[in-house]
C-alpha cells in the first residue's frame, strides 16, 4: 500500500490529510477528496453544505464498506471472519468486489457494530 498526503490551505490555515489506500482505490480516494475541497473552497461561510454520500464518493460501495468497517475497528480479515463466523477468504472476496454481501451477513454486522445494514447491500 502507498501513502499519500494532499495538504491544502484554507483561510490562511493548513489541514492535512493522510490516507493509506491500496493503489486500485488511489484514484477514487483522490477524486472524493478532491471534491470536498471543491466545496470547501466555494462555499460561503454561512452556507451549509450537505450532500449524499454517493455525490462525494460515486464509486464507493459495499466492499468498500467492509474494508472500512474493517479499518475503523483496527481488525484483521481474519480476526474480522471470526467475530462475523465466516472465512478470512470470503471477508477478501467481499472487501475485492468478487461476491455480493449477503443480506442475511449484512444484518449481522449492524447487530455485531452497531452500523447500518444498508452500506453493506
Amino acid at each position: 500500500m502507498l501513502a499519500h498526503m494532499k495538504t491544502q490551505t484554507i483561510n490562511e490555515s493548513t489541514d492535512e490529510i493522510r490516507i493509506l489506500v491500496s493503489k486500485s482505490l488511489t484514484p477514487a480516494v483522490e477524486n472524493a477528496i478532491s471534491s470536498i475541497l471543491k466545496l470547501i473552497e466555494t462555499r460561503q461561510e454561512s452556507e451549509e453544505i450537505l450532500l449524499p454520500a454517493e455525490n462525494l464518493f460515486p464509486d464507493a460501495g459495499p466492499d468498500m464498506a467492509m474494508r472500512g468497517l474493517r479499518t475503523k475497528e483496527g481488525l484483521t480479515q481474519k480476526q474480522l471472519a471470526e467475530k462475523l463466523g465466516i472465512t478470512q477468504v470470503r471477508i477478501s472476496e467481499y472487501e475485492n468486489g468478487k461476491r455480493p454481501i449477503p443480506k442475511k451477513l449484512a444484518h449481522k454486522i449492524e447487530e455485531t457494530f452497531g452500523v447500518t445494514y444498508k452500506a453493506f447491500l
